[in-house]
């Protein structure tokens, strides 16, 4: 068979599956689901570190955790996939960045003709610097002679549909743009108020109410005094709530 199917994101921490063993293959799909799908901050020792779609960043000991091995099975089988030229990591001991080696192959999603079309993931390349440029290339010569349009702008999950909707009018009220590149910059600075723990539907309601163009971290005041909690990324452990991993 060919083509391609989805998968949704923590699927492997449904509960028909708690307290089984990781096989291999599972191991490898946990990589690319927690694989961040835009470039992101990952905190390592308590410092922002940036990375790059299709990386993340764990510890040995809380990827054998997560698949309930041993932790030199762990490293033994990330040293086979380096092998096999499946990922690349940098790093020390303590914890490792993972690069996943065409991580676009994985998660570009084509359409029925199986010409490749790009997501809310895919919009931003790979710049991890591992075969970018030739699926850059490939991609342009794909697109040549092409008149299929540029898919719509995707609102991701993370951002509650009702909310979405919600700023949408504001900014249309405030004759405000729309546009794709407009809604792509508003996600991208949602997503760093996220990760700062701010919760997005929050900053969302402080911008209507308050009449603001842009979206800023939420004010004590707005928030009842409620202390905003930290939100997941997309690499981050889907055993653990979404909470940040204790690394080594």
């Amino acid at each position: 068979m060919t083509g391609w199917y989805a998968m949704k994101r923590g699927w492997q921490s449904h509960p028909v599956f708690a307290g089984q063993e990781y096989s291999d293959r599972d191991a490898w799909v946990w990589i690319i689901e927690n694989a961040a799908y835009a470039e992101t901050l990952v905190s390592i020792r308590g410092n922002p570190v940036p990375i790059q779609r299709g990386q993340l960043s764990y510890s040995i000991r809380f990827l054998a955790t997560a698949w309930g091995w041993h932790r030199n099975r762990a490293a033994r089988f990330l040293e086979r996939l380096r092998k096999w030229k499946l990922i690349e990591t940098e790093g020390g001991t303590a914890q490792i960045i993972i690069t996943v080696c065409n991580y676009s192959l994985y998660q570009d999603v084509r359409d029925i003709s199986g010409t490749q079309t790009e997501t809310e993931a895919g919009q931003k390349r790979d710049r991890s610097g591992t075969n970018s440029n030739k699926d850059n290339k490939e991609q342009r010569k794909d697109s040549i002679g092409s008149k299929t349009p540029k898919p719509a702008f995707l609102r991701p999950d993370w951002i509650p549909e009702t909310s979405w909707k919600a700023y949408m009018d504001h900014r249309k009220a405030l004759k405000i743009g729309v546009t794709d590149h407009a809604l792509r910059l508003a996600v991208r600075s949602l997503e760093k108020l996220r990760q700062e723990g701010n919760d997005p539907t929050d900053v969302i309601n402080q911008s209507i109410l308050r009449g603001w163009t842009g979206l800023f971290a939420v004010k004590g005041d707005f928030n009842h005094g409620r202390k905003p909690s930290r939100a997941p990324s997309a690499h981050e452990n889907m055993f653990a709530g979404f909470g940040i991993p204790d690394f080594e």
